[in-house]
């Protein structure tokens, strides 16, 4: 079993979506680190006070991301497939535990996918 910081080198993800990273800064170096290799690319929302920060990071040779989205406890990531041009979205939520702010959460993000009907979602959240 590869170690941690081996997993992305050893599977080989597209994209992978990570909850609490407790990081205020996310630059190339770690990135390298953590994906094994420089074709990546990443969005990152910084860990700030009770939100212990989100971060997507992708392959670019398999996947074109043309948008980011980042806002409060949410990265949605946007693009097409590499090999045949599907076209994609992928979000990353950190959702508050409160069940009232998880709601507003919820919220706007079901405004955001309605918008955007055409595309194959993903949704990537931990679960309480």
């Amino acid at each position: 079993m590869p170690q941690r910081h081996q997993l992305a080198k050893y599977h080989r993800p597209w994209i992978s979506c990570v909850q609490e990273t407790m990081l205020e800064s996310i630059n190339d170096v770690l990135c390298a680190s953590l994906w094994g290799n420089q074709n990546f690319g990443f969005s990152y929302r910084p860990s700030m006070g009770a939100s212990r920060g989100i971060l997507t990071i992708w392959d670019t040779t398999e996947v074109d991301v043309r948008i980011t989205r980042s806002m409060a406890r949410v990265i949605i990531i946007q693009g097409n497939m590499v090999k045949n041009g599907g076209e994609f979205a992928v979000a990353n939520i950190y959702a508050p535990c409160d069940p009232l702010r998880r709601q507003d959460v919820w919220a706007q993000l079901g405004m955001i996918l309605s918008n955007f009907r055409h595309l194959s979602w993903c949704v990537s959240y931990p679960k309480f």
